[in-house]
């Protein structure tokens, strides 16, 4: 008996639950098949930003669907010329037969400048999208705990206090080369604090922390200040007994000085993968490897 057709049809928000299935299910067989510990699972966390990404860019996220079941879905979000794949997952016994090659092309439909984060130990992933322009650039790595050593401190002049999100598209389109409003709501929204990095009146740095111990995203204007802004705003919670930042490897300084302050890294690391490298990794911490 033949298998049912597979229909490719717009994910909707009701297929975001068996999204998370989908990506749970392919992502344990791949940890199994590397020999690597199942990856820490926060499911309503990762529904809610399934919903954030597909509200923004619903014409951009795509089910397949066999026999009335959905077995892969991709899902990408848009900044100015920028589309950003931020989820593509197949069912493992539906893998291999083309089906995350055309769901990628439907949900990065209609762009020239392109990009993905990639866990280091998928090279088939790394081969389909290098076969899309979108090539392995930078390293991203997870770093976890808290540091037990005082990293430097602001230098002189340099201040920290909230601000509105309306002052940082400046520097998004500076140091990113996209603004990402929507982001910045989601963000706030999530209970994450803002916080500019000032020169005098000059906005010349932004920061969110979480009280759950998330860090990121940072930009700077520049880089010698990324590695004592991440510390100021560390001081701000200090009752958190442990943070999460992803730290490319290009931001060498902060980097090793939050190995050697005591964090550690937190699994292998992810790789960037783009067609053009507009974003500046020297001044920026990533907030996940979901968005760009």
């Amino acid at each position: 008996m033949s298998k049912p057709e597979v229909i490719y049809r717009p994910a909707t928000p009701a297929d975001l639950e068996t999204c998370a299935d989908v990506l749970y299910t392919a992502d344990d067989a791949l940890s199994a098949s590397r020999g690597l510990p199942v990856s820490p699972r926060n499911r309503e966390a990762l529904v809610r930003l399934y919903g954030h990404m597909q509200r923004r860019d619903p014409d951009r996220w795509w089910a397949a669907e066999q026999g009335g079941r959905v077995i892969g879905f991709g899902g990408s979000s848009s900044y100015q010329e920028m589309v950003y794949l931020g989820f593509l997952f197949v069912l493992p016994d539906q893998q291999a037969g083309g089906l995350g090659r055309r769901l990628l092309e439907l949900s990065m439909h209609d762009s020239t400048y392109r990009a993905v984060a990639i866990a280091s130990y998928q090279p088939i992933s790394a081969a389909l999208y290098s076969w899309y322009g979108m090539t392995p650039r930078m390293p991203i790595y997870m770093l976890t705990g808290k540091p037990r050593t005082d990293l430097p401190a602001l230098p002189s002049g340099l201040g920290v206090r909230t601000i509105d999100a309306a002052a940082v598209g400046p520097l998004d389109m500076e140091v990113c080369g996209l603004t990402r409003v929507w982001d910045h709501d989601w963000w706030e929204g999530m209970g994450r604090k803002r916080f500019g990095l000032f020169d005098g009146d000059d906005l010349v740095g932004y920061g969110y922390i979480q009280e759950t111990g998330r860090l990121g995203p940072f930009v700077v204007r520049r880089e010698e200040h990324l590695l004592p802004f991440c510390g100021r705003l560390l001081a701000e919670m200090p009752e958190v007994e442990t943070w999460l930042v992803n730290v490319p490897g290009s931001a060498n300084e902060t980097f090793v000085a939050l190995l050697q302050a005591g964090m550690r890294l937190e699994g292998p690391p992810a790789i960037y993968c783009a067609n053009e490298m507009r974003i500046d990794h020297t001044r920026y911490l990533p907030a996940s490897y979901a968005l760009p």
